[in-house]
């Protein structure tokens, strides 16, 4: 998620939603009541409209709910929406591999795995540091 919209959504100053809905790459799935008495369903409408960048945009509008009870009376419905959609859009994970497995591996593969878990590795000058912090991680 881009910074200025993290900064936005940590601040007690107005956010605009509408503007910084086209910096927004990642999948959105997203649900609103049509009878929600505060936010009106044609906002949702609107920000999935404004959503042009993400690659994938679902926008569930849902009957016989307001503002507050939407999961109360959804949750079955609520929760096969968002099942399917991470199994339509959740990227693979990697097998989890045990000490001997990884030292197996080349380095720029376990570099590349510490990547993904954040992890700083520049330091490291053995393969086996590399494992090291990796089995740390789990």
């Amino acid at each position: 998620m881009p910074p200025e919209v993290i900064r936005a959504a940590s601040s007690s100053q107005p956010f605009d939603s509408l503007a910084a809905a086209p910096s927004i790459t990642c999948p959105i799935l997203a649900y609103h009541s049509i009878l929600d008495e505060i936010v009106p369903s044609s906002q949702a409408q609107a920000l999935q409209r404004a959503a042009v960048n993400s690659r994938d945009v679902r926008l569930e509008l849902l009957p016989d709910s307001g503002h507050n009870d939407v999961w109360i009376k959804h949750t079955p419905l609520l929760a096969r929406l968002l099942d399917g959609f991470l199994a339509r859009v959740a990227l693979p994970c990697e097998p989890a591999l045990d000490e001997a497995a990884l030292l197996r591996l080349p380095v720029r593969d376990l570099r590349s795995r510490a990547a993904a878990h954040g992890l700083d590795v520049s330091h490291c000058i053995e393969k086996s540091d590399i494992v090291r912090l990796l089995m740390d991680a789990k």
